[in-house]
């Protein structure tokens, strides 16, 4: 993996190519570097190469360092991870997992610390921001083999706002693609996906699996 990647004009940068930047212009060693920030060396490996993540924890420990906030550098990650999401609608071939969420939900964010913990690189997906199309939907679908059921977040308000338990008995599987594509409210999350897998909702015994 790169932390310089370019498409179609477009340039993602990852979080890391600005480190190393910093760090050579530190004179440190990066072994001397990722003392200094108090992560492992490892880490700081993975993170240059765009191997890992941003993680809140890094993400402090820098802002500390250089007299910013957290949030410069994780929205630094943001910008990376939207910029690849552009380019793999694009069609880029992207390796990464991407973790479709919605950042305020628990299971999300339990899900997440998952991925962090296990070393588990991925690419950020906000489903309220950047809800999937109807026609990524389908292809989620197909290729999770799920009944279409498991993909509504059928404890959200929305789906009870709209009586959904109730219409969708009589709904076809294109009327529901339709209605699913319609707000990222009524998909149920977090969806984890890769070119091969697609997981609906957190079951850390399949989530393993990943590694």
């Amino acid at each position: 993996m790169s932390n310089y990647i370019e498409y179609n004009d477009d340039i993602a940068l990852h979080p890391g190519f600005n480190i190393m930047e910093l760090i050579e212009d530190s004179g440190l060693t990066q072994e001397e570097y990722a003392k200094k920030l108090d992560v492992s060396p490892d880490d700081l490996c993975k993170i240059l190469n765009g191997e890992k993540r941003l993680t809140v924890d890094i993400a402090t420990k820098l802002g500390k360092m250089y007299g910013n906030s957290s949030k410069f550098w994780l929205n630094l990650q943001s910008s990376y991870d939207e910029t690849m999401l552009q380019f793999k609608k694009d069609g880029y071939e992207m390796k990464e997992l991407v973790f479709i969420c919605y950042p305020k939900c628990s299971t999300c964010k339990k899900a997440q610390d998952f991925l962090d913990e296990h070393n588990i690189n991925y690419i950020l997906r906000n489903i309220k921001e950047d809800n999937p199309t109807y026609d990524e939907l389908k292809e989620l679908y197909l290729k999770s083999r799920l009944p279409l059921k498991k993909f509504f977040n059928t404890s959200g308000l929305l789906y009870k706002e709209l009586n959904l338990k109730d219409k969708l008995p009589n709904m076809d599987e294109e009327e529901q693609l339709k209605l699913l594509s319609t707000d990222g409210m009524l998909v149920k999350r977090p969806i984890i996906v890769s070119d091969d897998v697609v997981l609906v909702g957190f079951k850390e015994n399949e989530w393993i699996k990943l590694k």
